[in-house]
């Protein structure tokens, strides 16, 4: 993002104390940028919950060029003593998704971000992160992620388009409206690259995941006619190896 100090890092800190501000009430306050005093102040994120949970500072000013927290940060300055350290506390943003959120904030490529952090599997980093750049209003990071998922999916390792496919129903029930159809068109496109009966085994696979389950059965039920042989089928061309009805070869 330009406009960014790319000099500074994202630190993790300890346990500083900490104040509790309620954010509740609905007050209507100016949000006039930081004067330059001001922009060199810290501010504290906490992300997670108990055990895993880990502290990052960065700069206020650099914070404040997101309206987010421009908002949110004014809201707490507000007859505040200046020298007061804020904290902000995200129990259900993931630690890492939330620390890479902020090194793209301060001019960090989104595909170093994204594969920075090895050890949990690509596309729950890429959830993770999507879900921090929606409570944070990101919406050209958002972009960003649904790009990475385009083309992850697009890749002919059937395996990995299913992992992403199955991480975007997630990203789905979180997406700001504006997102929701370009995620659900992602997902559908993934029929065009993996067989239905492949997404069939999908299903009889993980049939807890009831979000994933709910996808792919509209996708084989769309496409019956490729899945059962001659003697089951609803059409006369079935596609795909394999009835699903009654198991014979095609």
């Amino acid at each position: 993002m330009s406009g960014w100090n790319h000099h500074h890092e994202v630190r993790e800190v300890g346990h500083p104390k900490r104040v509790s501000f309620d954010l509740s009430h609905s007050r209507s306050i100016p949000h006039p940028p930081p004067t330059p005093q001001a922009a060199e102040r810290e501010v504290e994120i906490t992300f997670g919950k108990e055990d895993g949970q880990r502290t990052f500072r960065a700069r206020e000013g650099e914070l404040c060029r997101v309206p987010y927290f421009l908002s949110r940060i004014a809201q707490i300055r507000y007859g505040l003593p200046d020298h007061s350290i804020i904290n902000f506390k995200y129990d259900n943003i993931d630690p890492d998704a939330g620390c890479q959120v902020l090194n793209w904030l301060q001019g960090k490529r989104v595909h170093a971000c994204v594969m920075d952090n090895l050890t949990t599997s690509l596309e729950y980093r890429i959830g993770h992160m999507y879900e921090a750049a929606v409570e944070f209003h990101l919406g050209d990071l958002r972009s960003q992620i649904l790009k990475i998922c385009r083309d992850k999916i697009r890749c002919r390792d059937i395996d990995e388009v299913r992992y992403f496919t199955k991480m975007m129903t997630h990203m789905y029930a979180v997406a700001p409206e504006e997102d929701q159809d370009d995620i659900s068109d992602t997902i559908n496109s993934a029929v065009k690259h993996i067989p239905i009966s492949k997404w069939w085994d999908g299903i009889k696979a993980d049939p807890d995941d009831t979000g994933f389950y709910h996808r792919v059965a509209g996708i084989v039920f769309r496409n019956l006619d490729a899945l059962v042989c001659r003697r089951c089928a609803l059409g006369d061309d079935p596609k795909y190896e394999g009835c699903i009805i009654c198991g014979s070869a095609l």
